[in-house]
């Protein structure tokens, strides 16, 4: 919104004579004393007398509510129903980034959420493409609108706008002076001056591109303001925690001069509770309020209180970051990190002409350094050099593999020689001072997201074998170098059970598997930017598996990562029981979510992945901008070097975690927005909860204890009933009745059983799994326990004996390289009457069913229990299912369309579930 100082609104030209302004945010050391300049402007030629107040409150969970316009109010539109309607129909959520409908409505009260981070638009339209649409806003009663404003969510799909107003939402007239707005390429917060106020409950707008041009598609603005004025309880302070500090202090402001008056300095009439002006750690609100000329104005300043030093961090720790500059070490150190993975000793770096190596320019200053604050540094060694690339390289160039494999035995045996703790021969070591033996890395990372699935610009460029071979190459050259080093290989982009299952069916000549090599299992994970429905990132507990391509098309099941962690853990347990899995890249905040979200969803991910049993999270990055990755929202400090809210709750998660090993209980809560989790430290118990969206209640009768919140301040309390959850985790520790949480623990590790019980259920039922197209790849899928689909080719006959197959081998397959995910990168091209005949035992099944096409489509299945069936299905990559009966005959599934059959599964119904 616009400065206190500005002309504000065409109409009257009102100004304000005096402008107030305040630090928008401080940090102060612990026990710092707060010391906040509160300037006042005056612009008129007259001295004015000013009224001053203020008040300092804990605030655990971030207040992100502007603070009032001083000339219009607060937004009455904050927190209104909103929506959006296409051709006189509600618009419907989308299941992925093309607009796919999965039936629920979408867009509701994103543009008047307080959250600019959250947005919808119409879906996409290349077609017969769309002229205009039409969003609107329940103001809840009929108000007198006297200004509006807005934030556009995407400036290039926005252009013109006419308001209309309704008293019942269902007549509309046009409002005087604010029609053909124009709204294109405007970014950042915007005002619509309001040139005759009008009264309205209902406003509608009309987004469209003038002139009656059509387009691919709208986007509805983020956030929409509406303001009817102030009134006197416009103006009382917001209540959001314990209250600290507050002063009232009257000054008198020269003509066109002006005051400054120091909040923590002399002279307030302050009065004090709970605890002294030298401030505990913590997040805390200063609001400001001054009485001026006949106006009132606020602001306010989020204040944040560093924690103490830890001293020395628990060698069992398991917190890290990815780092860029030793400039941030002492940050790190207070933060509490124990570990770092450092991505700058690529191969082309250090090696600028065959035989040649050079460390000193990206290596021995920054690793000595780490290693010197005593964190321990995991190297990733990737990228091949120019003299290595191929002719034609593909994408980013050194992400191509190199001409020469061994040679990359040659990089790593030369790096780890030099940071490892052996010492080598000289004769061996291609380096100018031919040093070895320094010991500042033990563990090291061969490669970086080799996934053949990861076909972004930046990604590994060869075939899954290509990077096999590698890898066994510099796992025995770093052994080579020394014998204890630790291998890990490079880490996976998501957390994909069949590409783990990879490293052990991929066989070398001798017999020998990549997992032989691997001594700490590496993944990446961030959530994705668009989701099931979201354009903004979601929710760590809500966000499902991601891949590069920004596809979902053809998955079995809408998995959650919460259920991959703990797929992972099993099948680590099941493969190489006691392999460290550590997530070296982790962001839940990762795709230009807000500071706020970070802040909570930062640590909720981090826990879920270490109470899922990964034993090391490294977060990606510590910094913003150049130097500090791609994913600018993961980084913890801002390009400006201030740290975010995030750097906070990081540290309050790893202080309150330090020392906690292996997995943790999940306790039921009873609600499934709620999150509670039971953690030991040795015998201690540990119990972190919050709520997934919005708030939540949790009957936690757990007697005294202390409580800490997400910015690390905490105070003992009783707590004998239910208590009240937001989005930022809160920690309880020292409870001082152990029958409580044995009664927990109990609980807890009942639904653990029943889950057990389900599983073993399910591994029990039947299931038919077919993969349709080529002959290639690991396409899986978890019933109970992992399940091998039968890959079909189209060429593939059915057989009686084997008891699948199609009715005519002459089909084609379909390679969809678009499609990354093993199990939808292929089809069989369908036509009208194609069949494929399959067995099954009789009884209940759930059909689940992969096509493609341009248009929805049908299927018919023959043979079924009770005759044949006519299914509709979404042929554009969407699942269907449906419920069906299968009896003695084998079942004929016939297409009646041109496109693609991908996949089939038959499972078994499981008790009616």
């Amino acid at each position: 919104m616009l400065a206190a100082s500005d002309r504000i609104g065409a109409a009257g030209a009102q100004t304000i004579p005096v402008s107030l302004s305040i630090p928008g945010e401080v940090t102060l050391e612990t026990g710092g004393r707060l010391n906040a300049p509160v300037v006042l402007n005056n612009s008129s030629d007259n001295g004015v007398s000013a009224e001053v107040e203020f008040l300092v409150q804990q605030d655990p969970t971030l207040y992100s509510k502007p603070a009032p316009n001083p000339l219009y109010g607060e937004d009455v539109a904050s927190g209104c129903h909103s929506w959006g309607e296409l051709n006189g129909q509600a618009l419907i959520e989308s299941n992925d980034v093309w607009g796919r409908s999965n039936g629920k409505v979408t867009g509701i009260d994103a543009m008047t959420d307080r959250k600019p981070w959250t947005s919808f638009g119409t879906p996409w339209n290349d077609k017969e493409k769309w002229s205009e649409t039409f969003g609107y806003i329940d103001l809840g009663k009929s108000l007198r609108v006297v200004h509006m404003g807005y934030e556009l969510a995407d400036p290039r799909m926005a252009w013109k706008v006419d308001f209309a107003a309704s008293a019942d939402g269902k007549q509309y007239i046009p409002v005087e002076g604010l029609t053909g707005i124009d709204i294109h390429l405007k970014s950042g917060p915007q005002e619509i001056d309001v040139p005759t106020p009008f009264e309205a409950r209902f406003i509608r707008m009309r987004l469209n591109t003038d002139g009656g041009e059509r387009t691919t598609a709208f986007r509805y603005p983020a956030e929409f303001h509406v303001f009817a004025g102030a009134t006197e309880q416009t103006w009382a302070f917001p209540q959001i925690g314990p209250m600290v500090v507050q002063g009232k202090q009257d000054l008198s402001i020269p003509a066109a001069g002006s005051a400054t008056v120091t909040i923590g300095g002399t002279g307030w009439a302050n009065r004090e509770i709970g605890a002294p002006r030298a401030l505990r750690p913590g997040a805390y609100l200063l609001a400001v309020r001054v009485r001026a000329a006949g106006l009132t104005q606020m602001r306010y300043c989020r204040v944040f209180v560093m924690p103490p030093p830890m001293g020395k961090v628990s060698p069992s720790s398991r917190f890290g970051l990815n780092v860029s500059d030793p400039k941030y070490l002492s940050l790190l150190r207070r933060q509490g990190c124990s570990s770092v993975r450092y991505d700058g000793l690529q191969w082309p770096l250090v090696s600028p002409a065959a035989g040649v190596y050079q460390f000193d320019g990206v290596g021995d200053s920054i690793l000595a350094a780490y290693h010197q604050a005593s964190l321990a540094v995991l190297p990733c060694l990737f990228g091949t050099p120019g003299y290595l690339l191929p002719a034609k390289p593909q994408g980013e160039s050194a992400t191509n593999p190199p001409t020469d494999p061994g040679k990359y035995g040659e990089f790593v045996f030369q790096t780890v020689a030099r940071y490892g703790a052996n010492k080598q021969p000289a004769d061996s070591l291609l380096t100018a001072d031919r040093v070895s033996g320094l010991g500042y890395a033990d563990t090291y990372e061969l490669w970086s997201e080799p996934n053949p699935n990861n076909r972004g610009i930046s990604q590994w460029k060869g075939s899954l074998e290509d990077y096999y071979r590698l890898f066994r190459i510099g796992a025995e050259a770093a052994r080579k170098a020394d014998p204890n080093v630790k291998i890990a290989n490079g880490g996976w982009w998501g957390l994909e059970i069949p590409v783990m299952e990879t490293m052990k069916t991929f066989r070398y000549p001798d017999g020998k598997c990549p997992l032989d090599f691997t001594d700490i299992l590496s993944v990446h994970y961030f959530s994705p930017l668009f989701d099931v429905g979201s354009a903004y990132g979601i929710e760590p507990e809500l966000a499902s598996v991601y891949d590069i391509s920004h596809h979902h098309e053809g998955l079995p099941f809408e998995r959650t990562v919460e259920q991959d962690l703990r797929s992972l853990v099993a099948w680590r347990d099941a493969n190489k029981p006691g392999m460290p899995i550590w997530m070296t890249e982790g962001g839940w905040d990762s795709c230009g979510v807000s500071e706020y979200l970070q802040a909570c969803w930062l640590p909720r991910g981090v826990m879920m992945s270490l109470a899922a049993g990964i034993d090391r999270v490294q977060v990606f990055h510590e910094k913003d901008g150049p130097g500090g990755g791609d994913f600018a929202s993961s980084g913890l400090i801002r390009k400006d070097d201030t740290l975010k809210p995030a750097w906070f709750t990081y540290a309050t998660l790893i202080r309150q975690l330090d020392g906690v090993s292996g997995s943790a209980l999940r306790i039921p809560s009873g609600d499934d927005n709620v999150r509670v989790y039971l953690w030991k430290r040795g015998n201690r118990p540990i119990l972190t909860a919050w709520a997934i969206k919005g708030a939540g209640r949790w009957n936690a009768a757990l007697g005294r204890c202390t409580l800490t919140d997400a910015f690390g301040a905490s105070h003992a309390v009783s707590l004998r009933g239910p208590m009240e959850l937001t989005v930022f985790p809160v920690y309880i520790s020292n409870l001082a009745d152990p029958s409580v949480v044995r009664s927990m623990e109990s609980q807890a590790i009942a639904a653990a059983r029943d889950e057990q019980q389900r599983a073993e259920r399910q591994a029990r039922l039947r299931a038919y799994l077919f993969k349709f197209g080529r002959k290639q790849g690991e396409a899986v899928m978890a019933i109970g326990k992992l399940r091998h689909f039968t890959l079909v080719p189209t060429s593939e006959l059915y057989d009686e004996a084997k008891g699948y197959g199609f009715e005519v081998g002459n089909g084609t397959d379909m390679v969809e390289s678009w499609f990354q995910n093993p199990i939808s990168a292929d089809a069989a091209k369908a036509w009208p009457g194609m069949r494929f005949i399959f067995k099954a035992e009789p009884g209940a099944y759930q059909l689940r069913l992969c096509c493609q096409s341009a248009d929805k489509a049908t299927v018919i299945l023959h043979g079924l229990d009770g005759g044949d069936r006519v299914l509709p299905v979404d042929g554009r990559g969407l699942i269907s299912i449906a419920a069906i009966k299968v009896g003695a005959k084998p079942v004929t599934l016939e297409t009646s369309y041109y496109g693609g059959l991908s996949w089939m599964a038959l499972v078994q119904a499981d008790g009616g579930q």
